[in-house]
């Protein structure tokens, strides 16, 4: 099956009044396609920047980022853009949806501008919707949830145009604890009915790690493997 991201000597510093801050120091990193890996790091380890390199949302100052075969690095910002929309589901730790329209709008919009026909597109944010338990909020706008409603509502449009990685930034961390079980539950039933999804997750959720297929720390610039049997003592 090969590998969904193969991260080679990588490198991200950035310039501030104070000088330079290098987050990412010769990164190495691989994910086999259909796997899920957590990433635990302390804050400011640069989790959330090894995450935008991965989504192309940044550009790496050196090394190489090859996602699906294709080296994103190299590409342009439309190219880019385009690569996002077709390959990569986000899912966000503050939800971003858009105050101004409905649940179902929210989510059929990727669709629209993935290129989707209207009708496709409702069609298919309405399905996900329903696997997500909103098929009661289908009209209500971002305002009229809770939280974890709205984290679904989130998880059902990084799933719109059927993505091959998803990426997720600490998806349980604004919710208390039982919306977050059901989140991760969420998570769980979505691994099951599509095998082949490759996620990357950050989370400082253990229940989220001890579900995934591995976990790794970032600290120092650098990945660090996990064993599972260790995972509780993160």
């Amino acid at each position: 099956m090969g590998n969904m991201i193969e991260l080679s000597d990588l490198e991200r510093t950035y310039r501030t009044g104070g000088g330079a801050l290098t987050v990412l120091k010769h990164l190495d990193f691989t994910l086999p396609r259909g796997e899920w890996c957590c990433i635990f790091g302390a804050s400011g380890s640069g989790k959330t920047t090894l995450l935008n390199l991965m989504g192309t949302l940044e550009t790496p100052d050196a090394g190489h980022i090859v996602i699906d075969g294709c080296d994103v690095a190299k590409l342009n910002r439309a190219d880019a853009a385009r690569f996002r929309r077709e390959k990569i589901g986000f899912i966000f730790q503050a939800y971003h949806l858009l105050p101004e329209f409905s649940v179902l709008e929210n989510v059929a919009l990727a669709g629209r501008m993935a290129g989707m026909s209207r009708h496709a597109a409702i069609q298919r944010a309405t399905e996900l919707l329903s696997r997500v338990q909103l098929d009661q909020r289908l009209d209500h706008r971002p305002s009229e949830l809770s939280g974890g409603e709205q984290q679904r509502t989130a998880i059902a449009r990084a799933l719109m145009n059927r993505p091959k990685l998803l990426l997720a930034d600490e998806p349980t961390g604004n919710l208390d604890e039982q919306t977050g079980l059901a989140i991760l539950e969420l998570l769980v039933d979505l691994r099951r009915n599509e095998p082949d999804l490759s996620i990357v997750m950050i989370t400082h959720n253990l229940d989220l790690a001890r579900f995934s297929d591995r976990v790794v720390t970032l600290s120092g610039g650098k990945l660090n493997e996990v064993p599972k049997e260790e995972n509780h003592g993160l």
